[in-house]
């Protein structure tokens, strides 16, 4: 889906504890690519639909994480 915005997040140990917050939007293949500075490899991150660029698939989910990233 081109177009859509999307963030990274990443938590550290203590519950809650955002560290890092990136926001991109994917190209015309509906991918994206997030540069991410400092060393999160021992942190959990995920990527979450931000804004959907479809009128008919712009439900955006609220709990938990969609998609995790490996590091």
């Amino acid at each position: 889906m081109p177009g859509a915005k999307v963030k990274l997040e990443c938590k550290g140990e203590e519950a809650g504890n955002i560290t890092y917050t990136q926001e991109g939007e994917t190209n015309e293949s509906g991918q994206y690519r997030l540069k991410v500075e400092g060393d999160h490899a021992d942190e959990e991150c995920g990527i979450t639909l931000v804004k959907s660029s479809r009128a008919d698939c712009d439900e955006i989910p609220d709990e938990g994480w969609r998609a995790s990233h490996p590091h």
